[in-house]
């Protein structure tokens, strides 16, 4: 058998036995290269980028807690809150506030601050839909 020079690519097409023997090296080589770079980086592979907490030790962290007697709460009233009154519409509007401003706006608009940074926007309560 003599050697060629150049490649017949209708025979490799024919033989791909062949081309698989030619490419396997170069995959090596790669893979070789990968695994080199990948080995000389371990260093800022591995690295954490969160910066440790230091936590306090939770053995020396002592905390009284004062003791109060039982008592009894008074039951809820369901019809009383059921109609609307100027104390539970104040109430609300304070938990409103603590607790929604933030992505529902001032006025439920849904154009909150935190309202921009979200995937899916917040209900804007004045709108039917």
């Amino acid at each position: 058998m003599q050697r060629k020079d150049e490649i017949d690519f209708l025979e490799l097409l024919k033989n791909p036995v062949r081309l698989f023997g030619l490419s396997y090296f170069y995959f090596l080589t790669v893979a070789g290269f990968i695994g080199a770079y990948y080995i000389w980086n371990m260093n800022d592979v591995s690295r954490n980028g969160i910066a440790p907490v230091l936590l306090r030790d939770s053995t020396q962290f002592v905390q009284d807690i004062p003791m109060q007697r039982g008592a009894m709460i008074a039951p809820v009233n369901v019809t009383e809150v059921g109609r609307s009154s100027k104390a539970l519409i104040d109430k609300g509007a304070n938990l409103f506030k603590a607790n929604c401003v933030s992505c529902h706006g001032d006025n439920g608009m849904g154009d909150g601050l935190s309202a921009a940074s979200m995937t899916v926007k917040p209900r804007n309560f004045h709108s039917a839909q």
